[in-house]
């Protein structure tokens, strides 16, 4: 037989194409779990962002509290001035 004539049969080549398919499927992997992290890590701020959001609401509404009790103090401070009969 001629060389030419047989086909050459290249183990090597099967084994780098399942090499290279397990690397990809390594480093897929891996970014999946880099991107699992990070989208923890989003959820994890998102939620101290809301917490954070939720006390200033209720400091924001304290405040609306004690102006309004300061106006009507003032108002009724007004009205009670203005019974007093003046001299």
């Amino acid at each position: 037989f001629n060389n030419t004539e047989r086909p050459i049969i290249d183990l090597d080549s099967g084994f780098k194409d399942n090499t290279n398919i397990l690397k990809e499927m390594d480093f897929n992997n891996n970014q999946q779990v880099y991107l699992n992290d990070q989208s923890e890590q989003i959820t994890e701020q998102t939620n101290q962002m809301e917490k954070k959001q939720k006390k200033l609401t209720l400091k924001e509404k304290k405040k609306q509290e004690e102006i309004e009790q300061i106006k009507q103090g003032n108002q009724a401070e007004s009205e009670e001035s203005l019974k007093l009969p003046n001299k």
